[in-house]
């Protein structure tokens, strides 16, 4: 996937660009800091968009997931 988005923004390096996931990347602030996306991957993800940041537009994570386990 990073491969492919690599190689999609440097043919494309003045296109306007919204990242889309299913669950965030980097650091999420709901209801406490929670970490979904291993540290390596949003920050190789990072190295990926920076050279292009002008050109990102939004970033859009489709839900995050929760399990309230409460007890009877």
């Amino acid at each position: 996937m990073f491969d492919w988005l690599e190689s999609l923004l440097a043919a494309n390096p003045n296109m306007q660009f919204i990242t889309q996931t299913h669950v965030f990347w980097g650091y999420n602030y709901y209801q406490g800091v929670e970490l979904f996306w291993w540290e390596n991957f949003t920050d190789q993800l990072l190295q990926i968009l920076y050279p292009y940041i002008d050109n990102h537009v939004l970033s859009i994570g489709a839900h995050i997931h929760h399990i309230n386990i409460f007890s009877a």
